[in-house]
């Protein structure tokens, strides 16, 4: 049976990041709440999209967040352990400008080639600092969304 329940939503998806070598149980919950919210950004943004474009950009800058925080707690989790060479240096250097060039092409393709308008796209961008935001409260608050 499906379940619809957003609690459901979240421990499957926390489930299957943890398959995918995520670790730590912090950077699950992270990675779930803002690959939720992406998710939710995308849809309501195609279903709004008859009326503005506003909602398809703020969607796409969520994306674009939620891309750039993926690889970011990829890098944490499985560079913490590691040791450090000139190798790993080079890497983590060279990796890093790969990903701003590509969320910088995509940048271009959506301001420039489909005239999508800036401040929904930064809105959405933005989206990460909510994620951890709801992650903090729910700390400071001792629960979490997978609590039922």
């Amino acid at each position: 049976m499906i379940s619809f329940s957003p609690a459901a939503w979240h421990r499957a998806l926390e489930r299957h990041l943890e398959s995918a070598g995520f670790s730590l149980r912090a950077v699950r919950h992270v990675l779930c709440t803002q690959l939720i919210f992406s998710a939710v950004a995308l849809l309501a943004g195609a279903a709004a999209s008859v009326f503005s474009l506003a909602p398809i950009a703020f969607g796409a800058g969520s994306a674009l967040s939620t891309f750039s925080l993926w690889h970011v707690a990829r890098f944490g989790e499985r560079c913490v352990n590691m040791r450090f060479s000139a190798g790993l240096g080079m890497g983590l250097f060279f990796g890093f400008f790969l990903r701003l060039l590509l969320i910088g092409a995509v940048l271009v393709l959506l301001l420039g080639l489909l005239k999508l308008p800036a401040l929904p796209i930064l809105a959405g961008l933005t989206s990460t600092v909510a994620g951890i935001a709801v992650w903090g409260a729910t700390r400071l608050f001792g629960k979490t969304t997978t609590e039922e």
